[in-house]
Order: structure tokens, then sequence, then C-alpha cells
């Protein structure tokens, strides 16, 4: 019973201390005059939008996603930019695991793999 407890307790305390996380930069998007052959504009819009990129708070947004065995299913998780940073576009997407993520990955033997993930906008 001791062993037991034991193995538990170091399976938990190694797993928590390897916190696995993926964060992911995205560049700003280029403005409309950038797509086009206007460079004076490009050059304008793109010193417009950096200056606002610097004064401007960036929002935050939380997400839960669902994994099962361990985080190998599903192969592919699609964010939508227009569903979370429909104005702005996406400046970073965090991947991580809370506490609760992976005390229910423990307790169900990584069948379960809940992940958290943090979107901040521009």
């Amino acid at each position: 019973m001791k062993q037991s407890k034991l193995v538990v307790f170091l399976s938990l305390f190694f797993h928590l201390i390897h916190c696995q996380h993926a964060r992911l930069r995205v560049a700003p998007p280029l403005p409309k005059s950038c797509q086009m052959e206007n460079h004076k504009q490009c050059e304008k819009d793109k010193h417009e939008f950096l200056e606002k990129i610097k004064t401007s708070e960036k929002t935050t947004k939380e997400i839960h996603q669902t994994y099962f065995l361990g985080g190998l299913l599903p192969r592919e998780y699609k964010i939508q930019e227009s569903k979370y940073c429909p104005d702005s576009g996406i400046y970073e997407i965090l991947q991580y695991y809370t506490f609760e993520d992976a005390l229910f990955e423990q307790l169900t033997a990584f069948i379960y793999s809940p992940r958290t993930v943090r979107i901040t906008c521009y």
C-alpha cells in the first residue's frame, strides 16, 4: 500500500514538473495597401499599424481543448482567427496544461488529455 502511494505521488509530481507547453507568435497582418504595388502607402500603413500595436492593449481569450490518448487524438485542432480575433489578428497562441488538466490526465491514465489554449490578439 505504501509503495502504491509513493508511485502515484511520484508520477503526479514528475508529470506536474514536466510542464508541456507550446508557444507560437504570429507576424502582424500586412495592410491591404501592401498587397498592391503602392510602396509609399504600404510603408505608411505599416508604420501606423506598428504604432497602434505598441499603444493598444492586447486582448486574451482562453479556450479548452479535449485530446485523447496522451494528446495523440485528434491529430489536428483548428483555431479560426475570425472567431477569436476578428478585427486585429492573432498575436500569440500558447497551449499549456493547467493543474486541473494534468490532474485529469493522470486520473484517467492518459486516456483523457485536456489542454488549455490562450489566444492573444493584437
